[in-house]
């Protein structure tokens, strides 16, 4: 099939969540476009005022670019920040003298929120940082 002097965009096969896409001119592919998805096997993490490391993967094809960033300077990327495909992204939260703060580590458009309390920060009902508050009763003797 020959197309003379025309560019053709053809959807070729799907890699799983990915696609890749030929460019046609004149009958010759003249590129590649590859749509790369990002799976995070978690979305987020509590974490208490102290200093705390962790880390969370990022699920991609092989040569699926995934940059990461922090938007806080207490929270930094310590391993994994740059690279391709699927990976293991590993960061450190500074300890917290102040209020409580949240920061986000992005991937590829994708976010991981760390939500970090402060020392005097009182858990409530329902607090999305230290889940749901604990009753006691006190007995005087």
């Amino acid at each position: 099939m020959l197309f003379y002097g025309l560019f053709i965009l053809a959807s070729g096969y799907s890699f799983g969540q990915n696609r890749r896409e030929y460019i046609f001119e004149n009958g010759q592919i003249v590129g590649v476009s590859e749509s790369c998805n990002y799976t995070l096997s978690a979305n987020s993490r509590n974490v208490s005022y102290g200093a705390a490391t962790g880390t969370f993967n990022v699920t991609s094809a092989a040569g699926c670019s995934r940059p990461a960033t922090s938007n806080q300077s207490w929270l930094v990327i310590t391993a994994g920040g740059s690279g391709s495909g699927s990976g293991a992204v590993s960061y450190s939260v500074a300890a917290n003298a102040g209020n409580e703060r949240t920061g986000v580590i992005t991937v590829a458009g994708q976010t991981f929120t760390v939500y970090q309390v402060g020392p005097n920060t009182c858990p409530q009902a329902g607090d999305k940082h230290n889940g749901p508050a604990r009753t006691f009763n006190a007995v005087l003797l």
